[in-house]
């Protein structure tokens, strides 16, 4: 179960500003393990953005807090660090060279990624990031 908070996508100090506040949120509310992984969904299509740490899940969340999940299935996955335009590169190369040359295609028009540190306290564009594209058979 993830916990999250939509920032627009063009805006690294509102994605950075988001995880804080989300970050801020599960430890009051002691939501915050040592096991929380950070997470972002990139939507960009919409433009969108969501920060997210996984919550425990016999926790039952606040009453106001969004939750989502992330649907199981097959990913291809891909390290970066940088800024969103980084991402955007990565993206766009995975798409026109790995893509046609496999026997398979994009299956969600959004991707997430795993950060590996806290970006509370680390700059989001020197966080090294797992990125995670859904992917079926063409």
């Amino acid at each position: 179960m993830l916990f999250f908070m939509n920032a627009p996508l063009s805006d690294i100090n509102k994605i950075q500003g988001a995880f804080k506040k989300i970050i801020q949120f599960a430890e009051a509310y002691d939501l915050l393990t040592r096991d929380s992984k950070f997470v972002g969904i990139i939507n960009p299509h919409a433009g969108l953005y969501q920060a997210a740490i996984t919550i425990p899940s016999h926790q039952p969340p606040p009453k106001d807090a969004d939750i989502t999940e992330i649907e199981g299935g097959k990913f291809a996955t891909s390290k970066i660090k940088g800024d969103t335009l980084q991402t955007f590169q990565s993206l766009h190369a995975f798409h026109e060279l790995w893509i046609p040359n496999s026997s398979y295609r994009i299956k969600q028009s959004y991707v997430f990624e795993i950060l590996s540190q806290n970006p509370a306290t680390k700059p989001y564009p020197s966080i090294t990031r797992e990125i995670y594209i859904p992917i079926e058979p063409a």
